[in-house]
């Protein structure tokens, strides 16, 4: 998911709307995959894969 597909996700988390099912389900694969080992590892590949580099260390993310 990218982030603009992520961002109606998010409006609804913050607004405490209730999630389809689908959506449930999309944000426990997302947390799964970045909790899976290292957090901060985890999403700096994420990051990375998105095309901004930030390396693969577990040093501190920076601003994104």
């Amino acid at each position: 998911m990218d982030m603009i597909g992520f961002l109606p996700l998010l409006h609804k988390l913050l607004m405490r709307q209730q999630l389809r099912k689908q959506e449930s389900e999309m944000i426990e694969k997302m947390l799964k995959q970045v909790y899976q080992g290292n957090a901060i590892t985890n999403v700096k590949n994420i990051i990375n894969l998105k095309g901004i580099p930030k390396g693969s260390c577990r040093s501190p993310i920076g601003n994104i």
